[in-house]
């Protein structure tokens, strides 16, 4: 399942709390998405490397 098949479906669980779920992502997710991106990456050893060639 992708990212956004996962968001539509948490939205859709949550659709009677719309405003939580704008607030989540006016204050979380968008302007901090590289911070959460990043946290996620470095779980993983990649010695520095971040291209998302084969």
């Amino acid at each position: 399942m992708s990212l956004q098949q996962r968001w539509n479906a948490m939205c859709g669980e949550f659709e009677q709390y719309f405003n939580a779920i704008q607030f989540l992502w006016d204050t979380w997710l968008d302007p901090y998405k590289e911070r959460f991106i990043a946290a996620y990456i470095n779980q993983f050893m990649h010695l520095g490397s971040n291209s998302s060639q084969r």
